[in-house]
């Protein structure tokens, strides 16, 4: 069993199970973005990064959103996504990861992808270098956001 750990930016995290590799969190260079997802290591292209179907997440049906307090929903606008593509299980629900990859920004030069399995690194990630996505390719409804 697994032990609840406050995170604090700056901190290494890797639990080994919705993530794959150690970062840490800081503030984003990306306008507006607030706070972002960096490698604490060296992460060589193609490497998974997040396991997207770990358990560490939660899927919310439209009925259950429209019943939250607004804080929730809140919650939901600045770190869920809904997936529209049949790569995803839960595709036109609303997810929400519980991992710190919920802090991966996006860009549209992304050092990452997605294909409903997990993230992967495009390129080479040098410690220290943000990791971005790019929320388009995801097959998000970006009305979401």
């Amino acid at each position: 069993m697994q032990k609840l750990v406050k995170m604090k930016i700056g901190q290494t995290t890797h639990f080994g199970n919705m993530l794959q590799v150690k970062t840490k969190l800081g503030l984003s260079k990306i306008p507006n973005a607030g706070i972002g997802l960096f490698a604490d290591e060296f992460i060589s292209k193609g490497t998974m990064i997040t396991d997207v179907q770990s358990k560490f997440s939660i899927v919310f049906t439209d009925e259950e959103i429209e019943n939250m307090p607004e804080t929730g929903r809140n919650f939901l606008t600045w770190y869920g996504y809904r997936p529209n593509t049949e790569d995803y299980i839960e595709a036109g629900k609303m997810r929400v990861s519980l991992d710190n990859d919920r802090f991966m920004n996006h860009s549209e030069q992304p050092n990452c992808y997605e294909n409903g399995i997990g993230t992967f690194a495009l390129e080479d990630i040098q410690k220290g270098e943000e990791i971005t996505t790019n929320y388009n390719k995801v097959g998000c409804d970006m009305k979401t956001f």
